[in-house]
């Protein structure tokens, strides 16, 4: 199974970044739905350089519940990097 993992800005308004692996976004995190592990890799993470701007994130299929919660979190964490954690996403400060 081939594993990808995305590197680098995601253009404003793209609709969603869909990932095997780990997705990291340095630059402007653009798009509405960032998707990692989606061949189900629940070791798979999402690292954002800035505060998350996606109104949904995921993990192996995995969603944050309820999906608000997630935006208090990332705006508290700064640079958030997410994981998934016993069935749960997890959301922590990078630094």
């Amino acid at each position: 199974m081939a594993i990808s993992t995305v590197l680098g800005s995601v253009s404003f308004g793209a609709p969603k970044v869909v990932a095997g692996g780990s997705i990291h976004v340095y630059g402007a995190p653009g798009a509405a739905r960032a998707m990692a592990g989606s061949m189900g890799n629940a070791r798979a993470r999402i690292f954002l350089a800035a505060r998350n701007e996606a109104e949904l994130i995921s993990i192996d299929g995995y969603y944050p519940d309820p999906p608000r919660d997630m935006d208090a979190k990332a705006g508290a964490a700064g640079r958030p990097q997410c994981w998934l954690e016993d069935g749960a996403l997890s959301i922590a400060a990078l630094d």
